[in-house]
């Protein structure tokens, strides 16, 4: 069962478009490995796994030719300046099946 999911209404199958994993130190073996396979199988295009822990999203995006997941992109709150330290960097990303929608990743990391 995904943390989240996205189902557009036009799928007669009810299967989602993209499915939404949010780590833990419990569940990112199976996230990585057991779910992600099960997702392609379902043809799920595009998968999300989140990590709090380090403020980062990876999208992954069905390869049509071999039926598994490459990795698109990544993106996280937070980069090194030249000096070593952490700053948080203003960020914002698309779906890669919903290129005109623009999510800041701020809203995703700041829900709690």
């Amino acid at each position: 069962m995904p943390d989240g999911t996205i189902i557009c209404r036009d799928n007669n199958e009810h299967i989602p478009v993209i499915v939404i994993e949010i780590l833990s130190a419990y569940t990112w073996k199976n996230d990585y490995s057991i779910k992600m396979k099960k997702y392609a199988e379902l043809g799920i295009k595009e998968y999300w796994i989140i990590s709090w822990e380090f403020s980062a999203l990876n999208i992954y995006f069905m390869n049509d030719e071999n039926n598994k997941y490459e990795l698109y992109d990544s993106y996280t709150l937070w980069e090194t300046d030249d000096c070593g330290n952490e700053i948080k960097v203003d960020k914002s990303f698309s779906p890669v099946l919903f290129p005109e929608l623009v999510v800041d990743l701020h809203k995703v990391f700041d829900l709690f």
